[in-house]
């Protein structure tokens, strides 16, 4: 799927490094802001494995979408926590520090949401958002997501009892957004 200058596509294995330089060389206060807690990470190697088999199984590799920015790869969605024909939690990234906060993950999210409703024949995109990630929960803000509750998330990278805004996000409603908040991202440009 392609918007302009924003496309996601599925991983390939020059997209592993990147992916593992952001997961594990990090700044340790850039985990803190987000209520994750790093020492939970999975050993590189392990995770380079799971990377590797959302490039070689087909059902693996519908669950991870690399996000582009003018032909660049910037970073990633990866879907968990998935109820088949029903929902799933996504999580968004971007490993290049400098393209945060641009405005691309405001067309980039609806993008993402669309795509695995598609490919994995979804209803609806959920997200467990700790309420201390201010700018994911900001994204949502613009977007015009409304958190529909406040939840002790599930995910266990998270600290423990991270409360987290839970909301939820229709695969009817990330296609009119991609419509309506395109023009946001032009503006920016």
């Amino acid at each position: 799927m392609q918007y302009k200058n924003i496309r996601l596509r599925k991983i390939k294995l020059k997209d592993i490094s990147y992916i593992c330089d952001y997961w594990y060389r990090a700044d340790e206060s850039y985990w803190e802001e987000r209520s994750i807690d790093s020492t939970k990470f999975s050993s590189e190697e392990n995770f380079k494995l799971s990377l590797h088999g959302h490039i070689s199984d087909s059902i693996e590799e519908k669950k991870l979408l690399i996000l582009c920015y003018k032909k660049l790869a910037i970073g990633f969605f990866v879907l968990t926590d998935i109820f088949p024909g029903a929902t799933g939690i996504l999580h968004a990234h971007i490993w290049e520090e400098k393209l945060r906060g641009k405005g691309i993950m405001t067309v980039a999210y609806p993008m993402a949401c669309l795509e695995f409703c598609k490919q994995l024949e979804l209803h609806k995109i959920l997200f467990e958002t700790p309420v201390a990630n201010i700018p994911a929960n900001r994204i949502k803000e613009k977007l015009g997501i409304k958190p529909i509750k406040q939840v002790v998330a599930r995910n266990k990278l998270l600290k423990p009892n991270t409360i987290a805004s839970y909301y939820e996000l229709e695969r009817t409603s990330a296609e009119k957004m991609i419509v309506n908040h395109v023009n946001y991202f032009n503006k920016v440009q």
